[in-house]
């Protein structure tokens, strides 16, 4: 049996993440319309009730509170986390099989920084593979990562408004902020963003699979 290329086992473990994310939305969705329906059911049963039914109404809310609001939130985030986890480690072991390959005496290890924007810094300056800039493609992961990070270390709260972070919220139309300034995900941003990390990586698997900088197109 052959080995798989390094593009199928990327897109492998995308396509696990985004099954992940279909499951998460329909369990989401399924949630609410049993909600609904208990709801229908309960306030049809207590018409004739005042009492009864504000009783019902003081249950039902924080129920609904929850799985409108707050339990999307934290679980898109934490898969989104978890996706962008699984990027980095990624994109690590592409350039430690790119820098197998090269016969630059710079390490990934010797660049500067961390993560997305050391691995950057190594592709460009050492295996010299071409990084167009301005790139749509960076500029979309680099705006991810600093989500991902407002996410782990912020509590997902925007702290500056105008940060670079703040004008990507504000010009994504799948993101938004609540009224405590808690950036809002909505359904539709964690599939955009798999997309985006996998073609970052599928636009550098072929030099670690190759070896040959310069000869393999973007």
């Amino acid at each position: 049996m052959a080995r798989p290329t390094l593009n199928r086992i990327i897109s492998a473990k995308f396509e696990v993440q985004r099954h992940f994310n279909e499951q998460l939305e329909k369990h989401l969705t399924s949630e609410f319309e049993a909600l609904e329906e208990f709801r229908d059911q309960v306030l049809g049963d207590l018409a004739e009730s005042k009492d009864k039914l504000m009783e019902a109404a003081k249950e039902l809310f924080p129920r609904y509170l929850a799985l409108e609001f707050i339990f999307p939130g934290i679980l898109r985030a934490s898969l989104l986390a978890h996706t962008y986890f699984l990027f980095e480690d990624s994109l690590h072991h592409l350039c430690k099989r790119i820098e197998a390959k090269s016969t630059s005496r710079v390490r990934l290890d010797d660049c500067r920084g961390s993560g997305l924007l050391r691995a950057r810094l190594f592709l460009a300056r050492v295996a010299e593979i071409p990084l167009p800039e301005p790139d749509t493609l960076w500029e979309d992961v680099n705006n991810i990562r600093l989500l991902r990070n407002c996410i782990a270390h912020g509590y997902g709260r925007l702290r500056q408004p105008d940060s670079e972070l703040g004008r990507f919220v504000r010009s994504h139309s799948a993101l938004s902020l609540d009224e405590g300034s808690g950036i809002v995900l909505s359904r539709e941003f964690n599939p955009w963003a798999y997309d985006r990390l996998e073609s970052f990586l599928l636009r550098v698997a072929p030099y670690a699979e190759s070896g040959d900088s310069g000869e393999v197109s973007g």
